[in-house]
């Protein structure tokens, strides 16, 4: 089974940021009931307080099947609507993954 990633970078404003967390995920749960790609869903702050949105799809227009949905998706509207700036948007199949290891004693 092929899995694909999107990563998206941007900026959140610090007084959103609270919000977002507390919706967060509800909002994921909300989107993997209403649609079946929605694989995992990683947030990162980097040190420069830009953020990361990584996520992880069963099929590779997975972002655009879950859009399919977004009308019915009210605290997906609202987590998108407290992400300010998208300075990019990459995507990719994933060639390897350590996910689900165990770390090394």
């Amino acid at each position: 089974m092929s899995v694909f990633v999107q990563v998206f970078r941007a900026k959140v404003a610090p007084s959103d940021v609270a919000r977002l967390l507390e919706i967060r995920p509800a909002a994921i749960a909300q989107a993997q009931a209403k649609c079946p790609v929605p694989l995992r869903a990683e947030l990162v702050k980097l040190d420069d307080g830009t953020w990361l949105d990584i996520l992880t799809w069963s099929e590779p227009n997975g972002a655009e099947q879950l859009m399919e949905h977004a009308a019915e998706l009210p605290l997906l509207g609202e987590m998108h609507s407290l992400i300010g700036q998208v300075m990019s948007v990459r995507a990719g199949e994933v060639a390897h993954s350590t996910h689900g290891l165990t770390p090394a004693r």
